[in-house]
């Protein structure tokens, strides 16, 4: 659990980057911020791979 949020961390975590507003004395600039999230599921699911067939390979 991760706040509300049940994650997989079989894998490293998913890098985005996001576009934020700066503040003084760049107000009205954008700069990238880059957030590493892992991939939210839920509690049914497995947190696992998908193999064709049903079977790992």
């Amino acid at each position: 659990m991760e706040g509300g949020d049940v994650v997989c961390r079989r894998y490293p975590p998913q890098v985005t980057v996001v576009l934020v507003p700066q503040g003084a004395p760049r107000v009205g600039q954008l700069a990238p911020q880059p957030f590493a999230t892992f991939p939210p599921v839920v509690p049914e699911h497995v947190c696992g791979e998908f193999a064709p067939g049903g079977e790992g390979g």
